[in-house]
């Protein structure tokens, strides 16, 4: 098999889609021939705050027991989004398998007994309206495009409208999930490192158990919030004060 050299370790690498020696997906930039010089994927310098510990957590939790299904929801305050959570959105899901909107399985590959970190970007373009289909333009002009699995389930023959989903499997290569994330994000949806995000990590045997996990999280986030608000403005202060003295 041709060798890359991998821009992150600079092995010869023979794995095309994360590095043998280091892990990184990077490689998979060199194979589609993209120039990495102008990108934002060789450091983490545009990564958002505390999504490279989550996906860590996500990793974690699928290496202790292979057969559950682990999922790292991303939310924010309600703007743009897909699913409503109280006064938040998720705007992105991180799950250790991936289907298809019509149930086919994404990555049949992947079943290997290895954690693996996934992402799909969904964009409806039949019913939602002008700011998806600005959202799906931004997504395929992005320099990481030519990475993602591209499907579409027709919703409709006559005029050929319908779902197009955008996925990837990032393999265990956290720092390089949560930069090619970060750009999705910023580029696409527009959050920056000032917008407030909430990260939600939860596993189970089955969708049912993983959603009550859900409720639970979302709720405890909604009836503390407040509360955390207060004694990080508190801890500030203790801080500011103990340098001062």
């Amino acid at each position: 098999m041709e060798t890359l050299t991998c821009p992150n370790c600079g092995a010869a690498a023979t794995n095309h889609r994360n590095c043998e020696y280091c892990g990184s997906l990077l490689v998979r930039f060199v194979d589609k021939n993209i120039n990495l010089v102008n990108t934002e994927y060789l450091n983490n310098s545009k990564v958002l705050p505390g999504l490279i510990e989550e996906l860590e957590e996500n990793l974690r939790l699928q290496r202790e027991n292979s057969s559950i299904s682990v999922v790292t929801d991303i939310n924010r305050e309600i703007s743009t989004g897909q699913a409503i959570l109280g006064n938040r959105t998720t705007i992105a899901s991180v799950l250790s398998s991936l289907q298809t909107s019509d149930g086919k399985v994404f990555f049949p590959e992947a079943d290997d007994g290895r954690p693996h970190l996934m992402i799909a970007f969904m964009f409806d373009s039949e019913s939602g309206g002008i700011v998806v289909k600005n959202e799906q333009k931004r997504f395929e002009n992005l320099d990481c495009i030519d990475l993602f699995t591209r499907h579409k389930k027709v919703t409709n023959m006559i005029y050929n409208l319908g779902i197009f989903e955008y996925a990837i499997d990032f393999g265990e290569d956290v720092e390089g999930a949560a930069r090619i994330i970060s750009t999705v994000l910023r580029k696409v949806f527009k959050v920056n490192n000032s917008t407030e995000l909430q990260y939600y990590t939860v596993c189970g045997d089955n969708l049912k158990e993983i959603e009550k996990k859900r409720d639970v999280e979302r709720n405890w986030y909604e009836q503390y919030k407040w509360h955390i608000a207060i004694g990080a403005t508190i801890l500030f202060f203790l801080i500011r004060c103990a340098a001062n003295s």
